[in-house]
Formats: structure tokens, C-alpha cells, sequence
């Protein structure tokens, strides 16, 4: 780590800098104290935030200046004040721009594409990330352990975002490289190692090969229930029995058959277990996810317990909670129930809103699903 990365609140050389502001040097450490609590104090980046904030209308070097709006990026991210955080990141990234130190360029922009991609703008998130990932490239520093997982988790999010914006041979190749890095032993962390079978599942899943599917989607799991206090942990139960019951459908089998019923029953099972995990670790999405689940599973067992309120439920609160990819699945889970009952009319219009509801925020892949539905002919 040098005195010029943005991980250090000050440097011995800083002083020898333009404008250094000597009154800086405490609150700055100070408020960097607090950044390394944050994760399990999460109150710490409001007294980062308040260490800082009464420094910065005043004179600084550019330096200075970059790392106070660094600090506040992060307070105002972790207060879901997204134009704030990327106003205070524009000026960082200027900053950088004027020194011309590539990684601090790629440190903002890398929090850039996490603050995108929570706020669900997805293609700029991408381009933030491409962008610190170019930065990680130019700068070219020592290869470290701590560069290497920086590159790893670059190439995961991206990866992440091609299959969510259906670019999946773009999503492959990073997965390849990826996997090229952790093959070389800097990284033990097998979240990054689940994460990535847990995508090749997705590609396999959403391009119509649930077969190929289902044993990336098992060997992930192996990885990501180590840690059960993990949403990742939920999430991976309820793709495994998405992709258990679409295998029951791609083989068109009669509903009698064992083979089946033991898919049906294998994924009532998951979506279970993903529901207490979800509940467990506090995941809201997650457990709106789990309960379609189990909801799609009952009627492939043929055991329609749950009325169409109560997943018109499921999409309200997904409009409360701001999670339009979990609204949108309700949607289609509402039309596939009219349209087990004949009304077909009534479906498309499900079919067709949550068409538009993912196209609106550039879910590309989720978004063939009720186009499919759109093109279905009036037969149940």
C-alpha cells in the first residue's frame, strides 16, 4: 500500500503537496478509523461522514480533496443517498484525473459501479466497473494477493451484470478469467469460487439448458452454504429449485410420473430451505424469491394452497421495498395462475406489464420470460 492510495488518510509526502491543509491530518484519520468499523458498525460512516463534512468548503490540496469526498461517497452510499455519493464521486474522480494516478481512478470507479448497481443502473454500473477495471490494467502495479481478489471480484460483477443485461458469452469469458486468477492460489474465499459456478448456472439456466444447470447450480452450493449467515446462501437453495421444476418442463413430463414428482418435491425442499435462510439472515428480497418458489412448486404438485392475492402480496411489498426484479416475477407468477384458469387475455396483460417493468431497468434476461408468455397461443 503507498502514501498515494486511497486506502491511507495521509502520507509523509502530502505536506510537499500544493495547498496541504496541516488542520486535515486528524479528522481525516479519524474519519479512516471509522471506515474500518463500518462493516460491523454500520452507525461508523455517520461519524466518518461528521468528521469530515466541516472541512470540506475549505482550502486543501487536490489530494486532500480526493480523499474527503472518497469518505463522504461511502457515508452517503451506505444512506442510500445515491445522487449525493455520486456527486461527491464525480469530484474525487476529477481529482484523480488531475494527479493521474490510475488506481486511485480505479478505486472510485469501482465504488461508482457498486453504488449504480445497487440504485439497479445496471449498463452505467457496467461501464464503472469496466472502467476500474481498465484503471487495474494501466496501473499494473505488483501483483499482490489483495490486487489478484480485487481483479477476481471486478471480473465477478461484470460477469454478473452480462447475464443479467443477456450478454452470455461476454459473461463466460470473464468467467474464464476469473477463474484463471483463482487457479494461481492468491484466493481462498470460496463465496468467489461459489459465485462463479453459481453464474455459469445462470447462463445454463436462462439460454434453455436447465440439464447443464442443475450440477453448477449443486457444486455452487457446496460453496455458498459454508456460510449460512449469507443472502447468497438462500438465493442459491431457490435457483436450484427454479431449475429443478423448468427441468421437469423441458422434459415434458406428465405430472404422474415419479421422476417428476421427486424433481417437484426436490425443489418444494429448497425453496423451504431458502425461505428460513432468507428469513434467518434478513433478506427480504430473498424471501419474496423463495415464496414464489414454493407458491410454483405447489401447483406443479398439484396443491394450489396460495391465491392470487397473496402473490399480488409478494408484488406489492417488492414495490415497497423498491426491488422491481422481484415485482416483475410476481407479475409473471400472477399471469401463469390466470392462465392456468383460461383467462388468457388476463395474463398477457400480466405477462406484458411485467415485460415492460424489466425492460425498464435493463433485466435482459428476465426479461424473455414473459415475452415467451406474450407469444403463447390461447391453450392451457
Amino acid at each position: 500500500m503507498t502514501s498515494h492510495s486511497l486506502d491511507v488518510p495521509d502520507g509523509p509526502d502530502w505536506p510537499n503537496e500544493s495547498g496541504y491543509a496541516p488542520s486535515l491530518r486528524l479528522p481525516m484519520s479519524t474519519a479512516y478509523r471509522f471506515l474500518q468499523r463500518a462493516r460491523r458498525e454500520p452507525n461508523a460512516y455517520f461519524y466518518a461522514y461528521a468528521s469530515l463534512l466541516p472541512y470540506r468548503k475549505r482550502q486543501m490540496s487536490i489530494r486532500q480533496r480526493m480523499h474527503v469526498e472518497y469518505v463522504l461517497a461511502q457515508a452517503y452510499a451506505s444512506d442510500d443517498n445515491v445522487p449525493e455519493a455520486l456527486t461527491s464521486l464525480e469530484v474525487a474522480v476529477a481529482m484523480a484525473d488531475l494527479l493521474q494516478e490510475p488506481e486511485a481512478q480505479g478505486q472510485l470507479a469501482y465504488l461508482a459501479g457498486a453504488v449504480l448497481h445497487g440504485h439497479l443502473d445496471l449498463p452505467t454500473a457496467h461501464e464503472m466497473y469496466r472502467a476500474a477495471l481498465d484503471a487495474h490494467y494501466v496501473y499494473g502495479g505488483k501483483q499482490t494477493p489483495k490486487t489478484i481478489r480485487f481483479e477476481i471480484d471486478l471480473l465477478t460483477r461484470l460477469a454478473g451484470l452480462d447475464c443479467e443485461l443477456a450478454r452470455f458469452d461476454h459473461a463466460a469469458a470473464r468467467i474464464v478469467q476469473a477463474r484463471r486468477l483463482l487457479s494461481q492460489g492468491y484466493s481462498t474465499d470460496p463465496e468467489q469460487e461459489g459465485t462463479l459456478y453459481w453464474l455459469e448456472a445462470l447462463i445454463a439456466h436462462w439460454t434453455g439448458s436447465p440439464d447443464h444447470a442443475l450440477p453448477l447450480a449443486e457444486t455452487a452450493e457446496t460453496f455458498l452454504r459454508r456460510d449460512q449467515h449469507r443472502p447468497a446462501a438462500g438465493r442459491i437453495c431457490t435457483l436450484i429449485g427454479e431449475i429443478a421444476l423448468d427441468l421437469t418442463q423441458s422434459l415434458h413430463m406428465e405430472p404422474a410420473t415419479s421422476f417428476h414428482q421427486s424433481l417437484a418435491q426436490r425443489a418444494h425442499s429448497y425453496a423451504t430451505q431458502a425461505l428460513t435462510i432468507a428469513e434467518q439472515v434478513g433478506d427480504p428480497s430473498g424471501v419474496g424469491i423463495a415464496d414464489l418458489l414454493r407458491i410454483r412448486c405447489q401447483g406443479m404438485l398439484g396443491r394450489n394452497e396460495y391465491s392470487i392475492s397473496h402473490i399480488d402480496d409478494i408484488r406489492q411489498t417488492a414495490i415497497q421495498m423498491g426491488d422491481p426484479a422481484l415485482a416483475g416475477r410476481a407479475m409473471m407468477a400472477i399471469g401463469e395462475r390466470h392462465w392456468k384458469q383460461g383467462a388468457f387475455d388476463v395474463a398477457r396483460a400480466h405477462y406484458g406489464e411485467a415485460q415492460r417493468l424489466f425492460a425498464r431497468y435493463s433485466f435482459r434476461a428476465l426479461q424473455v420470460w414473459p415475452e415467451r408468455g406474450l407469444l403463447w397461443p390461447d391453450a392451457s
